[in-house]
């Protein structure tokens, strides 16, 4: 019976082990919840501690990401119907934690130069979305723009 109980424990302890590994190494991510969705203003996140003011100031963009932490993951299927959007460009500000993770999006309205309403939000949407690679040396926030060129004949 002891023999029994300690294969087990054993089995167990192996099973939550290797649940433990795959999940770390998994690529599921789970969605930030914001507190604040204002699609007037075209903005995710706090309007209070992410002002233009903090992003300008703290804009650490660099040709390969945020401060050269290069995307990770990103929605395909809401890049596709971002894309459905037509031609033209978007300008999101977006501000990232230590983990990596959008913790505030802005539309750029003044750099902007599609207007479509949904195709805007499916933008911030997608961009809150995505996930970059973890720094736990750099700043609590860094903040830089994702630009968004859209063609919809290049493929055709």
């Amino acid at each position: 019976m002891y023999q029994t109980l300690k294969n087990l424990i054993v089995a167990v302890t192996i099973t939550v082990l290797l649940y433990s590994c795959t999940m770390a190494n998994s690529n599921s991510f789970k969605e930030p919840e914001f507190s604040n969705v204002n699609y007037t203003n075209m903005s995710i996140g706090d309007t209070l501690i992410f002002s233009p003011e903090y992003i300008a100031n703290n804009n650490d963009l660099s040709a390969d990401g945020i401060n050269g932490r290069r995307v990770i993951f990103r929605d395909h299927e809401l890049l596709a119907r971002v894309t459905e959007g037509g031609s033209g460009r978007i300008y999101v500000n977006t501000c990232i934690n230590q983990a990596g993770e959008s913790v505030f999006v802005s539309i750029d309205q003044k750099n902007t130069t599609i207007k479509d309403k949904g195709t805007l939000s499916n933008a911030l949407k997608m961009v809150a979305g995505y996930r970059f690679e973890k720094d736990t040396t750099a700043n609590q926030y860094e903040c830089g723009m994702i630009k968004l060129f859209l063609d919809i004949n290049a493929f055709r």
